[in-house]
Parts: structure tokens; sequence; C-alpha cells
């Protein structure tokens, strides 16, 4: 396994946090039927961890297991005023960004929270196009910009959320001046629900259908738990499941993989171009997958693979490329 060459200064950091995909569903792994050009490239020229789980099959527990280190139940929130903020993490818990702060990184935030406003004053002071909440129509959404611990008023986004957070995330590697280190954080809202991907990305699905998952099932077969089957992700269909109806679900659902395979094209290119390119490891990851027709789920809320197993890719400087189980 061959990487690039070790720098001795200490590295940037850009994770890139995807919402809502699991590791089978993009093209470089399990053959899968996802258009994923990027991400592919990104593990061709890094580490593929190939048995990488979420730390919860829901968004705001994996993402504060993913800035604290910690199995969900031990970030839980401890007070009713944290629980109202929505608030995962204990307020005297350690995160990410605040550990980078603490070691002289300039830190910036982009993108989608979810884990309250308590939680986001200990991990980051300056941010743009934050989006506070859990799920949004990426077509018509808004954010507020991070600046010295303040959130700034509501503003709309002004375009699709992959490509808005894209463009921020150019726009902060571009102006990062190289005076100390820094760790930027890019939490994607796709390919959460409601699937409306670009025409473009939606139509090319719609014209070459791929193909329904192995497990696909009408019907979940047991009540495993109350919001594993009756949850709101399961309520995005009826039941029984029908082949037509998961069909034109995966189709929707891989044209946001692939408009969000795109934007994270647009981020590398960027930093291959600045003067970042030799010293910045890139993190590519997500919350959790989906059942997208599998077992009869569409949602997650469940132990199973499809819903537990995520992309981890590391990319960047003494980083071998190759895949490892």
């Amino acid at each position: 396994m061959e990487g690039r060459e070790t720098v001795s200064k200490r590295p940037n950091i850009v994770l890139i946090v995807a919402d809502d995909m699991g590791y089978g569903d993009f093209g470089v792994f399990n053959d899968g039927p996802a258009r994923t050009p990027h991400l592919d490239a990104l593990v061709d020229e890094g580490t593929c961890l190939a048995q990488h789980y979420a730390g919860s099959a829901a968004c705001s527990p994996s993402r504060a297991a993913l800035l604290t280190g910690r199995y969900p139940h031990r970030t839980g929130a401890l007070t009713p005023m944290e629980m109202r903020g929505m608030d995962r993490i204990a307020l005297d818990e350690v995160t990410l960004g605040d550990t980078f702060k603490h070691a002289g990184y300039a830190t910036g935030l982009i993108g989608k929270w979810h884990n309250g406003k308590g939680t986001l004053d200990r991990s980051f002071a300056n941010g743009r196009a934050v989006y506070m909440g859990g799920m949004a129509n990426h077509a018509d959404f808004a954010v507020q910009d991070l600046k010295d611990g303040e959130l700034g008023k509501e503003r709309d986004a002004g375009g699709f959320s992959s490509t808005v957070f894209a463009d921020e995330a150019i726009r902060y590697i571009q102006q990062a001046k190289g005076d100390k280190p820094f760790f930027l954080y890019v939490a994607f809202m796709a390919p959460h629900d409601p699937r409306n991907p670009p025409e473009k990305y939606r139509k090319m699905y719609y014209e070459n259908r791929p193909p329904l998952p192995a497990n696909y099932l009408p019907q979940h077969p047991f009540q495993n738990a109350p919001q594993a089957t009756s949850g709101r992700d399961e309520g995005l269909a009826p039941w029984p499941r029908t082949r037509e109806v998961i069909s034109d679900q995966l189709c929707e659902y891989y044209g946001l993989v692939t408009h969000l395979d795109e934007q994270v094209g647009r981020i590398m290119k960027a930093l291959e171009g600045s003067s970042h390119a030799d010293n910045t490891l890139v993190v590519y990851t997500a919350d959790h997958g989906l059942g997208m027709g599998s077992h009869g789920l569409l949602g997650k809320q469940n132990v199973y693979e499809q819903s537990m197993q995520c992309p981890l890719i590391l990319q960047g400087p003494g980083v071998p490329s190759g895949k490892s189980s």
C-alpha cells in the first residue's frame, strides 16, 4: 500500500459527513448501483474502512457519538434545558471542535448541526450556512451564519443544499491563510429525504433504474420496535411495499447521492488547487444508512446492516491507498 509522503507540520482536517448514506449505496463499495466517480476516486487515492459502523442508526445520536468519540448512550443530554435545545451531548463533554480549538486549530462549521445550541457553543465559534434542524426541503430552506460564537438571523440558503454547503466549503478552503492549521466540518443534508434531487440527477436513474435490494420484502416480517417499523421514515410509502414504489424511491435517493458526489468532487478540486493540497487530511463518512426496501423497510432506526454500516474514507498525507477490513 502506497501513500502520500508524510509532512512534518500538523495537517489540516476536512471532515465531510453525509446524511443517511449506507456503505452499499455507492459505486466503489460492493459494486453498488449509484454513480459516484468522485467518491470512487477518493477511495482509490486513500483508505476505505470496509467494516465501519455507525454509533447509532439515528441522525442526532450518531452525530453525537462522532463528535465525542463516545457511545450514544454515554453522550446524552442530562438536563431538561439541554433536551429542549435538541442537544444530544451533555455540556461537560469534550467535542471534536473543542479539541481542535484547544490544539491551536482554526475551526469552521458548514451545514447540518442537529445537536443543539449548547453543544454548538462548545464546538465552533465560526461557520457559514449552518442548518440547526434535522431535515428540510433541499431546494428551499433557511440557514444561519455563525460568527464569534453568535448565530445570525435565519436567511434563505439560496440554492440546493448540497451545492450551498460545497460552495461554502470551497470558500473556506480558498480563504484559509495557512498561518495555522484548520479543522473544517462539512455536514451535508443529502441524501436524507425529502427525496427531491435536481431533475438532471433524478432523470438519469429513472431512465436506467437500479435493481431492488436482494433482500427486498413487501413487509417487514415482525415488529421489532415501534419506531423501527412505524416511524416517520416508514411512512414515506404505504405497506405493503410494491416493487414500483421502491424502485421510484431508489431512483430519487440515488439521484441525491450522485449530486452529492459531484459536490464532493468540487471540494476536492478546490483543495487540490489550493496551497493546502499536500497537507490536508480528508475524511468522508455518514451518520448511518437506510433501508430503502431492504427487509421491507425504508428508514433507519434498526440494527440491520443497511442501516448501521456506513462509509469511512481517509485520504491525505501519509494515508496508504487500499481497502482495509
